[in-house]
């Protein structure tokens, strides 16, 4: 009965599909799809697809064994096994009033940040606007759009090895600068710095292309 009654708001469309406890507000469109439970507000479509433990308003939107292991992430499976080969998107904000490092989360929730998979490369292109709307030192409307591109390797214990560049597309006045690191394991985000008496809005598109190896270790 409890079970029954915690999908009440799910709705399945095809054979094999299934979502499991804590499932709430689930889309399932395709064939032999799982939500692992305890996850809101997601849409799987395909075969053999997946959404983790946890993870909410996120969206595996098409191809074969595609894992969203991140929140509100829009995944689309690679066909490799579940999870292995995959290309995401994630999207980060932040508002910054100084020119302390600050770490973007996911949706500008706060606290969500970007996990990644150990033994795998992590390749990332991100496209990074910071918008100035005022401050002492600020000029609403300065903004800068940067793009970082790089990859990450990824090993069992989740110690990384990060290769990346930063292209300022275009920028009015001064803004500030970003950077992808590592934060605690198995977490990366996205480290801004802003300018002195300058609020700035930060936004970042982050798209994911990820492989990770079958066997342990590299």
């Amino acid at each position: 009965l409890s079970a029954n009654i915690s999908n009440i708001n799910n709705r399945i469309n095809g054979a094999g599909n299934s979502t499991q406890l804590g499932s709430d507000t689930i889309q399932i469109n395709g064939t032999d799809n799982t939500a692992r439970g305890f996850n809101n507000n997601c849409l799987i479509n395909g075969r053999e697809n997946q959404i983790a433990n946890g993870v909410n308003n996120a969206s595996v939107l098409g191809g074969t064994l595609g894992k969203a292991i991140r929140n509100s992430e829009i995944v689309i499976g690679g066909g490799v096994l579940s999870g292995i080969s995959q290309t995401s998107t994630v999207q980060l904000g932040a508002t910054t009033i100084n020119a302390t490092a600050t770490n973007l989360t996911i949706q500008s929730d706060g606290s969500s940040l970007i996990e990644v998979q150990n033994n795998s490369i992590f390749g990332f292109e991100i496209k990074v606007i910071a918008l100035c709307s005022g401050g002492a030192s600020g000029t609403a409307g300065d903004y800068t759009y940067l793009e970082l591109k790089g990859a990450i390797q990824v090993d069992d214990g989740y110690n990384l090895a990060i290769s990346q560049s930063s292209t300022t597309i275009a920028s009015v006045g001064s803004t500030g600068t970003a950077q992808v690191v590592a934060v605690t394991d198995p977490y990366i985000t996205i480290e801004v710095t802003g300018a002195a008496n300058r609020i700035l809005e930060w936004f970042a598109s982050v798209q994911i292309t990820e492989k990770k190896l079958r066997a342990v270790g590299f």
